[in-house]
C-alpha cells in the first residue's frame, strides 16, 4: 500500500499536555497447563506504544489540530514521534545549544557585569561587535595587572566537578609571547572564594585569535569569575578583549552519533562520534534507520561514560536490535523518534470549556519499510 504522507513535524504542530504516556508494548501470549505451569510465547518484537492528549485551545485552533489529526487517522499516514518527558539524554537534560551565560559579553553594554582595572577602557575595535576592552599594560607596575574580569553580581552558575571551556579572543598591538594570562576564580553558593583555576599565560598577535582554557570546576562550587589579565611583562603595550564565554565543554555538540559495533547478543552496542565523557544514562532514547528505510527506537538500560575520543563502552538497550542495524549508522540523541501509526478509532474530541476544547488519540510503532 502507497503510504500518502509521512509527518515530522506533529508534535510541534499540535502541542502537547497530560496525561501523556510513551511504553513499549510486549507481543507475548501467556498460558497454563493443567499443573498450573505458566509458558510464554513471544508472537514477535515489541513495539513504542503512545498516548498523547492535545494542548487544550480555542475552537479555531482545535479545528486546525482536527484536521491534521483526522489526515493521520488514515491508516496510509504515518508520523514521527519522540517521548516528550525525556527529549534530551538525563545527563543533558537542557540539551545541547546552550546559551552563553556571560553577561554582555562582547561588551556592547559597555562595562555593564563587568569590572576593570582604573583607566582601561571601552574601545571602537572590537571583533563581536563594535566594542571591546582595552587593557594597557603601562598601567601595570609594582608586579600587579590590568584586568577584566565579572563583576560579583554577574558570576557564572556552575556545576562542580564538570569540564567547561573558557573562551575569549584576544588582540595586540604588537606580537607578545607572555605576559598574558587567563583564570577563574570559583566560589561556593554562598559567594565564598574556593580557589583559582587555569591561571596559565598565552600568547597574542595583532589579529584576533581564539584562546581556550579547559578549566574541571572543584568540589562545592557553584560560582566561576573569569579573568583575562596583562601583566608588566608582556611585549604589548595594548591588550583588546571580546567575545568572552564560559560553557560546559559539551555544549554546541550536535546529538548524533554513530554506531561503533554491535554485540552479536543483538541487545548491546558501542557508539562513537560522541565527545570526550560522554555520559550514558539508563532511560536515554537513541533511534537510527536501518534495514533499507526501517526505523528502530531503542533505550539505554546501563549507565556508561565515553572515553576522550567520545567512543562508549558497550551497554544494554531496550528491546532487542533488529536485523539489518549497521556500524556507521547516524544515532540520533536527542528527541529520538520513532514513526507511528495512529491507532484506528483512537482520536477523540473533548470539550474542554464553552470556548476550548482538545483531543486525545494513541497510536503504534510502524516498523514496516516507508
Amino acid at each position: 500500500m502507497a503510504l500518502t504522507n509521512v509527518r515530522s513535524d506533529l508534535l510541534s504542530q499540535i502541542g502537547l499536555q497530560p496525561p501523556f504516556a510513551f511504553d513499549l508494548m510486549r507481543r507475548d501470549e501467556v498460558s497454563r497447563t493443567p499443573n498450573g505451569q505458566s509458558i510464554t510465547t513471544e508472537l514477535g518484537w515489541p513495539l513504542w506504544k503512545l498516548a498523547f492528549t492535545t494542548s487544550e485551545r480555542n475552537f479555531g485552533d482545535v479545528v486546525r489540530q482536527q484536521a491534521i489529526l483526522n489526515h493521520l487517522a488514515s491508516v496510509g499516514n504515518l508520523f514521527y514521534a519522540h517521548d516528550v518527558r525525556r527529549p534530551f539524554p538525563g545527563a543533558y537534560p537542557s540539551g545541547f545549544d546552550l546559551a552563553n551565560p556571560i553577561y554582555n559579553p562582547e561588551f556592547e553594554d559597555g562595562l555593564t557585569g563587568w569590572v576593570v582595572s582604573a583607566d582601561c577602557q571601552i574601545t571602537n575595535d572590537g571583533r563581536g561587535g563594535s566594542k571591546c576592552v582595552q587593557l594597557d599594560k603601562l598601567l601595570a607596575s609594582g608586579g600587579s595587572d590590568r584586568r577584566v574580569q565579572n563583576d560579583a553580581g554577574f558570576y557564572v552558575n556552575v556545576t562542580a566537578n564538570e569540564p567547561y571551556d573558557f573562551s575569549v579572543y584576544i588582540k595586540s598591538n604588537v606580537e607578545t609571547t607572555t605576559g598574558i594570562r587567563l583564570a577563574v576564580n570559583f566560589y561556593d553558593v554562598s559567594g565564598t572564594y574556593i580557589s583559582q583555576s587555569g591561571n596559565s599565560a598565552t600568547a597574542a598577535t595583532p589579529d584576533y585569535v581564539q584562546k581556550v582554557r579547559r578549566v574541571t570546576t572543584p568540589p562545592n562550587a557553584a560560582l566561576a569569575q573569569v579573568i583575562v589579565a596583562l601583566t608588566a611583562s608582556a611585549s604589548c603595550r595594548y591588550l583588546y578583549v571580546d567575545s568572552i564565554s564560559y560553557l560546559p565543554t559539551y555544549a554546541g555538540f550536535s546529538g548524533v552519533a554513530k554506531i561503533h559495533t554491535l554485540d552479536a547478543n543483538n541487545k548491546s552496542l558501542r557508539l562513537k562520534n560522541t565527545i570526550s565523557g560522554y555520559k550514558v544514562s539508563v532511560g536515554d532514547y537513541l533511534a537510527f534507520n536501518y534495514g533499507g528505510g526501517r526505523r528502530a527506537l531503542h533505550q539505554a538500560l546501563e549507565d556508561v561514560v565515553a572515553d576522550s575520543n567520545g567512543t562508549t563502552p558497550f551497554f544494554d538497550v531496550m528491546p532487542f536490535i533488529r536485523p539489518g542495524a549497521a556500524v556507521d549508522a547516524n544515532v540520533d540523541l536527542v528527541k529520538a523518534t520513532a514513526l507511528f501509526r495512529m491507532d484506528p478509532g483512537s482520536l477523540q474530541s473533548q470539550l474542554a470549556t464553552k470556548m476550548s476544547g482538545n483531543h486525545s488519540f494513541s497510536a503504534t510503532q510502524f516498523v514496516g519499510q516507508p
